[in-house]
């Protein structure tokens, strides 16, 4: 998973749900930690499964980081 990632200089997003306990806010946090430009969005009233839970809202946040309409 981290080998060369140190080296990737453009920004990442890592997406954590508000209610996961598998892939919360901790966990994406450590992943973040191996990337220069990471941010990390925590979207409200979703668990594991961002895009099934809370669509839109998950959507709207993939879309405004590719720099698309939100």
């Amino acid at each position: 998973f981290r080998a060369g990632v140190d080296r990737f200089d453009g920004p990442v997003l890592f997406l954590a749900g508000q209610c996961s306990t598998t892939m919360g806010d901790a966990q994406q946090r450590r992943h973040m930690a191996h990337f220069r430009q990471a941010r990390l969005v925590t979207v409200a009233q979703a668990g594991h499964f961002l895009f099934n839970e809370q669509p839109k809202a998950t959507m709207e946040i993939v879309r405004s980081f590719l720099g698309g309409p939100g």
